[in-house]
């Protein structure tokens, strides 16, 4: 099993040399799933905190979330598996179902180490590198992206 977002569908779909599925995360106490993507904030002492709420409607609403269909992804709205590209493809469908039990893990870095686990992820089950060598080479490209200037999460 590996806890992935549906930016796998791609490389896996065009790459894996094995059969695969998608399936909720396993329940223990509640049904939780990983919140990824970009995290919006509007700072307490922003200067035009109207105009960053307008900006933030405009970027949430379903009209515009459609644009995400472009590039294959899921908007991170309870309502997105009604739209036409996810209902076309159950393998988006499968992620889609799971947004309602969702939570953040939000991080200044977590974009990186995500982008870093997923193209790790894919040189192994590519078999371009063994599981190591992949996230040793990850760890180090994420290590490079940390600022000593800024606190992580």
């Amino acid at each position: 099993m590996y806890v992935t977002g549906n930016w796998e569908i791609g490389p896996m779909t065009e790459g894996a040399k094995f059969d695969w599925a998608v399936a909720p995360h396993p329940k223990q106490q509640i049904r939780s799933s990983f919140l990824g993507g970009s995290s919006f904030i509007i700072p307490a002492k922003a200067e035009h905190k109207n105009a960053a709420w307008t900006w933030l409607d405009f970027l949430t609403d379903a009209d515009s979330m459609k644009y995400l269909a472009e590039y294959d992804r899921i908007p991170a709205r309870n309502d997105s598996y009604t739209a036409e590209h996810i209902k076309a493809n159950p393998l988006y469908e499968a992620f889609a179902k799971e947004i309602p039990h969702a939570r953040s893990h939000a991080s200044i870095y977590a974009g990186t180490i995500r982008s870093e686990v997923g193209v790790a992820f894919d040189e192994v089950m590519l078999g371009k590198k063994d599981a190591k060598r992949a996230l040793d080479d990850a760890a180090a490209r994420v290590k490079n992206e940390i600022r000593e200037d800024l606190p992580g999460i």
